[in-house]
């Protein structure tokens, strides 16, 4: 069981956080419980910036089921973003081996022009 003393440094936490993020606090403990925000081990910037988000879109009439679908599709949006950089660098660094490739076999072509090939 949580000791008084650390449940009143996560309760004061919580407050901050949503005091900074600009929420109510029972809206963020609704999305703390409903796993929409994830303060870790702290409230970070990147949990702040979720519970922000929340709350522009609850102010656009968004309710927290929607919001999670929304939240899930960014986070997804952003994973196949970083899938699609990591590719394109792959992408590049096989390019540059193939002119690399391309460009020795037309030395070695040029220093031999006998060669059969």
């Amino acid at each position: 069981m949580t000791d008084p003393e650390s449940r009143a440094d996560e309760v004061a936490a919580l407050v901050r956080a949503a005091r900074e993020a600009h929420v109510e606090v029972h809206l963020l403990v609704e999305c703390v419980e409903r796993r929409l925000v994830d303060p870790g081990s702290g409230w970070d910037d990147e949990a702040i910036e979720t519970a922000r988000r929340i709350r522009r879109l609850t102010t656009l009439g968004v309710n927290l089921s929607g919001i999670e679908v929304i939240l899930h599709m960014r986070r997804r949006v952003l994973a196949l973003h970083e899938e699609l950089a990591r590719r394109d660098a792959e992408l590049r660094r096989a390019r540059r081996l193939y002119d690399e490739e391309v460009a020795r076999l037309v030395r070695e072509r040029a220093a031999d022009p006998d060669r059969d090939g």
